[in-house]
């Protein structure tokens, strides 16, 4: 593919594991520096009509969200880190690398000593978002990782982005439904949430086992005679939901220029419902360019974090490692040990398919 791998460049399984992963971190780390500009005019004013590397977070501004990114400065925080929901992916990859599997009790332990470092406000570690304040207030309860009472009414996207890890690991489509909807029902209680997410899942999966672009949409929505997938997805309408990005592909019908705005067509603000459908239409727009994709979605404003990751991760899967820009990789935090547990993964994954 033009501008990401050389022509006749058949992907390894392997290299599609590594891009998918590290673009995941890499969209968040790109969006943490100008994080939640709600004022896209204000946003190109402080830094720009076009950023294109990581940024240490924006202080100087007057948006909504400017005591955000002051506390974050505070804390340490500089170009090239990722955001909380980033440290929590990096928990969930070292606890399945550890226990060779998904096992959520294991995870858990692991997310109490992230959460014994936090008091329970959003200025707590490095920022924390809704949901997070709610398990932590539901572990100070004494509610454990398995109780019903612990999953929370939130709508973000953090599920969608732990349950894309999970698509690296299971190459089965119905072990990939029972695994991510069995982590997801930690976070969520909201079934068409979490069916959003599921196949946000399914939708990564398929292009870590090769499946083209072209292939993509047919692919998932084949999933809908697969009982045990449906019983977790719940309808036909949420198999279509990424194919729906397709509409990039047919710009004398809806035209976005520049295409960062499609996150005003879709919604600026956190709602996964609003974030999954900006990640597949720039997926759909830039199928030769990882890195089009992946600034697009970062450059975007509002929630510009999670919009770039979920991107990251579609675009990474489809074009292999060797697609994200060097200096994406080098000033990443924890990049090198990102890498090693991508091909941790590897062999892994090949064990569960």
């Amino acid at each position: 593919m033009a501008g990401n791998a050389e022509a006749g460049t058949v992907l390894t399984r392997e290299e599609r594991i590594e891009g998918a992963l590290l673009g995941l971190f890499v969209g968040d780390a790109l969006g943490l520096g100008y994080h939640w500009y709600y004022d896209l005019n204000l946003l190109e004013h402080d830094v720009g009509s076009w950023v294109t590397d990581y940024l240490d977070p924006v202080v100087k501004s007057e948006h909504g969200c400017r005591h955000i990114s002051q506390y974050r400065l505070i804390q340490g925080l500089r170009a090239g880190n990722y955001s909380q929901t980033g440290q929590i992916l990096f928990l969930l990859l070292e606890s399945i690398v550890e226990q060779q599997c998904l096992d959520t009790a294991a995870f858990g332990c692991r997310l109490d000593e992230l959460l014994s470092e936090l008091n329970g406000e959003a200025l707590s570690g490095r920022y924390s978002e809704g949901i997070v304040r709610d398990i932590w207030q539901k572990r100070q309860q004494g509610i454990t990782w398995n109780a019903l009472e612990l999953p929370s009414h939130a709508d973000t996207s953090l599920g969608a982005q732990l349950c894309a890890v999970l698509a690296l690991l299971y190459g089965d489509p119905r072990l990939l439904a029972e695994a991510a909807d069995r982590l997801l029902q930690v976070f969520y209680r909201d079934l068409y949430l979490r069916a959003c997410q599921l196949v946000y899942a399914l939708t990564v999966q398929p292009l870590i086992q090769g499946t083209t672009l072209a292939e993509l949409s047919e692919t998932i929505t084949s999933m809908s005679g697969n009982q045990e997938v449906m019983n977790r997805v719940g309808s036909y309408g949420s198999l279509q939901q990424p194919g729906l990005g397709q509409i990039a592909e047919r710009p004398e019908m809806v035209s976005v220029e520049p295409a960062k705005y499609i996150s005003l067509v879709f919604g600026l603000d956190c709602q996964v419902t609003h974030l999954l459908p900006a990640a597949y239409y720039l997926f759909y727009r830039y199928p030769d360019s990882f890195e089009m994709a992946i600034l697009s979605a970062s450059n975007g404003g509002g929630e510009n974090v999670a919009r770039a990751a979920l991107t990251g991760a579609l675009a990474g899967a489809l074009h292999g490692v060797n697609a994200i820009p060097e200096r994406f990789l080098h000033k990443l935090e924890n990049g090198t040990s990102i890498r090693s547990y991508a091909q941790a993964l590897a062999p892994l994954s090949a064990a569960k398919v």
